[in-house]
């Protein structure tokens, strides 16, 4: 297994074909859906699938990462979701999240934002008593924003990736609800648990 561990990670950090890092990168993938590895295996390709997927040039690579960096933050999450929003380490990855909800981006880059946001399950983790300082506090106004920007997507399916994601971590959001519905319960959201924070208060203005 470390052998396998081992090919894998040089497989990212130093092939230079495309297709062959995608592939490296959804073995990651598939190692972080399951529930037998440690931390420690997380945080190791946690660095090296983040480098990847902020230097690479090939779209399809960096939405790969994204993908990827999806499910590593989950399986953080769910080993110790404290420690994990507390550390840092995410900031990083809900930079790449935020750009990739721009507008302006492509489609593809916009569908990998949605879905590293949903598969990720930030939003069901950062709140409460998580978010306990300014520093945690922008992580989480950075996701709602991202939020924000994905449910008036042009495109439909990014819109209801956004909407479902949002009822997941807000229970006043019934699944299919309006965008406009949802629209206004995530600024109560931000309101009701993050009005103490000045980040938060500019959010909001």
């Amino acid at each position: 297994a470390d052998e396998t561990k081992d090919f894998v990670r040089n497989a990212l950090q130093y092939e230079e074909r495309h297709s062959v890092v995608r592939r490296a990168i959804r073995v990651v993938t598939e190692w972080a859906l399951g529930t037998s590895e440690g931390g420690d295996h997380h945080l190791l390709f946690w660095r090296v699938v983040l480098d990847i997927t902020v230097n690479n040039i090939n779209e399809r690579v960096r939405s790969e990462g994204m993908c990827c960096l999806a499910r590593l933050c989950a399986a953080q999450l769910r080993i110790d979701a404290m420690e994990t929003v507390s550390s840092g380490r995410l900031n990083g990855f809900v930079r790449m999240i935020l750009d990739g909800c721009d507008p302006s981006a492509s489609s593809e880059k916009r569908k990998a934002a949605v879905q590293a946001l949903s598969s990720s399950k930030l939003l069901d983790f950062v709140q409460g008593d998580r978010v306990k300082d300014e520093a945690t506090s922008a992580l989480a106004v950075d996701l709602w924003r991202c939020m924000l920007m994905l449910i008036e997507d042009e495109d439909v399916d990014i819109r209801e990736i956004a909407s479902e994601t949002a009822s997941s971590a807000i229970e006043s959001v019934r699944s299919g609800a309006q965008s406009e519905e949802v629209l206004r319960a995530i600024f109560q959201h931000v309101h009701t648990n993050f009005a103490q924070f000045e980040v938060a208060m500019a959010f909001m203005v």
